[in-house]
């Protein structure tokens, strides 16, 4: 783990100078070395030089000041400590380890398509062609990744001064979308219908009319979109507890929320439909039946549920 350094420039105390008393140039020299070793210490440069560490590390030297300036800073889940004798607050600040709008990437591809209807059987319905069935629901989407779980804070100021506020957050990664849900079944096609007799073979009266083809099945509803995956798991949040009249004042705020869970899978696509089963012939003895009917698509299916959300934060005072 490295350190972050600040060098601040020192005064030098070589110029020419008039004849003076010697108690009066160990004044002098006194009050402006005490002067040159208080420093103003950006706490956004410092952050964003400790970003390429493993554990971000903010130091500074005793003596100095560590300027935090209004914004907000995560730290994409690495740990957190800030060490400073005297700390100052300008405006509203908000620390934390993952920026709400982040989440893991989209679970890939879709659930499965639904099993197709199966045809209907051909001038078996009364000579006419069976309608097809129906093709069935598409299936579920997978649910979505897990946020990343935070780690922890700590804050070692001994005296902070506060214009604003200052909210340090300890909830994970949100939770990431979960997959689409798949396709619906195709719909079963209708069958055919039975051709148009004559009758009168073997002394027989088989007259019968065409059979009409069979309708198709429609296409069956889209799958359920996946659940969304879980919150990360919340983080642990140390401070110094001589600032707890800060957090008594609400000038220093622990925000424990749970990392929310992720987005829902989107709907699933309607099945596709089906052709109508072709009607029966005609012949001499007169014309034809009907052709089925084509079916239209199945329904569309449903986004799935939200992810549940992550386990909260903790916070603690520390001696």
């Amino acid at each position: 783990m490295r350190t972050i350094q600040h060098t601040v420039a020192r005064t030098n105390f070589g110029e020419s100078r008039a004849p003076i008393s010697k108690l009066a140039v160990w004044a002098g020299v006194l009050l402006a070395c005490t002067a040159s070793h208080a420093a103003d210490v950006s706490f956004r440069n410092a952050f964003q030089a400790a970003t390429t560490q493993d554990v971000m590390v903010i130091s500074v030297a005793e003596g100095d000041t560590l300027i935090i300036e209004a914004g907000t800073y995560y730290t994409e889940g690495r740990p957190l400590l800030v060490s400073a004798s005297r700390a100052k607050v300008t405006g509203e600040v908000r620390i934390g380890f993952y920026a709400p709008d982040v989440a893991p990437p989209t679970k890939p591809g879709v659930g499965a398509t639904g099993p197709g209807g199966a045809r209907g059987a051909d001038h078996n319905c009364s000579r006419s062609g069976c309608p097809g069935q129906l093709g069935q629901i598409g299936l579920p989407g997978a649910v979505g990744e897990t946020g990343k779980s935070a780690s922890f804070m700590v804050l070692t100021v001994s005296a902070m001064d506060i214009d604003g506020r200052l909210t340090l957050v300890a909830a994970g990664q949100v939770g990431g979308q979960a997959q689409k849900g798949g396709k619906g079944g195709t719909g079963g096609a209708g069958g055919n219908g039975a051709r148009r007799s004559c009758g009168g073979l073997a002394g027989l009266d088989t007259r019968a009319g065409p059979g009409n083809g069979g309708d198709a099945g429609l296409g069956g509803p889209g799958g359920l979109g996946g659940p969304g995956g879980p919150g990360g798991g919340g983080g642990v949040i140390t401070f110094s507890s001589k600032l707890k009249p800060l957090v008594d004042t609400n000038k220093l705020v622990m925000d424990l929320q749970p990392a929310a869970g992720g987005k829902g899978g989107l709907p699933g696509d309607p099945g596709d439909g089906a052709g109508g089963g072709g009607m029966g012939g005609g012949n001499s003895c007169g014309g034809g039946g009907r052709s089925g009917n084509s079916s239209g698509g199945g329904a569309g299916g449903t986004t799935g549920p939200v992810g549940a959300p992550g386990t909260p934060g903790k916070s603690r005072a520390m001696d």
